[in-house]
């Protein structure tokens, strides 16, 4: 994301879908004084593998620059924002640097250790270390960077070398003035006398295997069979779908 110059508005390079390309569109944020224009690239073809990702990435990295010349040049903008994975848009911002635009690191994810939880027997030695490094760069390189939790902001400051100044946690959360309390749908509260609902994308390196294998253990040890689990995802990757083969937990 880049915020323009002089202004409140805010552009920002996104993925599109393979074989799409918009430029420039215009998107209200609250109000006409407020607009974020949008430029997006056609995304990569999905990776699989270590040459698979490094094209994806590499792919990815290549349009947002060009991209973010574009804006450069038509809009201008004092703020290059960020965030991972992968910790490699920290070249785009070096480069953005050079002409007194400041960065800041949204810190999303931790690479090296999702890398290790992704792949197994925590993959190469030699990746996980590039990538601390790119880490490490990342949050030398940034004027402020954005952590998700207490822990991470631990992290960059113990790895990455961060003054604790330099770092402010904004956590992930639902605004409690847009909840509200309705009565139980009847139909899903007869399915089971305890339902487990996952929010969010069912990655194997969030450790969904072990919820898949406590509900193994309920259903075939425990006999139970009072619960519902309820998946919000989209798909679920390769090892996870194993892992509902095998222990029958697949509904």
């Amino acid at each position: 994301m880049f915020a323009f110059e002089g202004s409140h508005r805010a552009g920002c390079c996104r993925v599109l879908g393979v074989g799409h390309l918009s430029v420039g569109s215009w998107t209200a944020i609250s109000g006409d004084s407020q607009r974020c224009a949008v430029y997006r690239y056609a995304a990569p073809t999905p990776a699989s593998g270590f040459l698979g990702y490094l094209w994806e990435y590499g792919y990815s990295m290549a349009a947002s620059f060009v991209l973010s010349v574009l804006v450069f040049f038509s809009h201008g903008f004092d703020v290059v924002h960020a965030h991972n994975p992968p910790d490699m848009f920290v070249f785009i911002a070096a480069f953005y640097k050079l002409f007194g635009k400041r960065f800041v690191f949204d810190h999303h994810d931790l690479a090296p250790e999702m890398y290790q939880a992704r792949f197994p027997g925590g993959g190469s030695r030699i990746v996980y270390d590039v990538l601390v490094l790119l880490e490490k760069i990342t949050c030398c390189l940034a004027d402020h960077v954005i952590a998700t939790n207490e822990s991470y902001k631990r992290m960059e400051m113990e790895r990455g070398g961060v003054p604790e100044a330099r770092i402010t946690v904004v956590r992930n959360g639902t605004e409690l003035q847009r909840l509200r309390r309705i009565e139980p749908d009847p139909e899903l509260r007869r399915k089971g006398k305890t339902i487990i609902a996952y929010v969010g994308v069912m990655g194997f390196q969030d450790g969904v295997d072990y919820l898949l294998r406590a509900l193994h253990h309920l259903l075939r040890d425990e006999g139970r069979s009072d619960f519902y689990c309820i998946s919000l995802a989209p798909e679920m990757p390769g090892p996870v779908s194993r892992i509902c083969t095998r222990t029958g937990s697949r509904r």
